[in-house]
């Protein structure tokens, strides 16, 4: 497939599509679901088996099209937003990863404590690292809820 150049609002775009992504996932699977924009929460959801209520940053990574997006990284400060509006709202903190490769869109979602629990803060930031050694990793953590949507471009542009 040729490379096509992004478009220059692809990150908003991409970030868009995340938070309504995992915000249909959770609701097909039962959970009751509200979207928000509360310092870096973008959804509240009530987990149906546990009742326990989520307060879900959505993070996302895109690369170009026919490329693998290699890792998510998000800032000390972002994670310090969501503790705090999490407090607020009496909700536990989840972190949601939307990222896009050749083949797949995959969604993570786990607790913030596990997610640093893994991911030790860096200088800055925790970096979500997409290496096949990761994802093997990730996809072996029962802390870790893992989702794979596949997809295939039969024409395009």
């Amino acid at each position: 497939m040729r490379r096509i150049a992004n478009s220059s609002r692809i990150s908003r775009i991409t970030q868009d599509f995340a938070d309504a992504a995992v915000f249909y996932w959770l609701s097909k699977c039962g959970f009751k679901c509200s979207r928000v924009h509360h310092n870096a929460i973008a959804i509240i959801a009530r987990n149906p088996k546990t009742k326990e209520r989520l307060g879900i940053s959505v993070k996302s990574g895109s690369a170009t099209m026919g490329t693998d997006c290699e890792r998510v990284s998000i800032s000390d400060r972002e994670l310090g937003k969501v503790k705090t509006a999490c407090t607020a709202l009496k909700c536990v903190p989840y972190i949601a990863l939307l990222i896009e490769q050749k083949k797949e869109i995959w969604i993570f979602f786990t607790t913030l404590s596990h997610l640093l629990e893994i991911q030790p803060y860096g200088t800055a930031n925790v970096d979500w690292n997409m290496t096949e050694a990761d994802l093997m990793r990730y996809l072996a953590d029962p802390e870790i809820m893992a989702l794979e949507l596949n997809h295939k471009v039969w024409r395009w542009w």
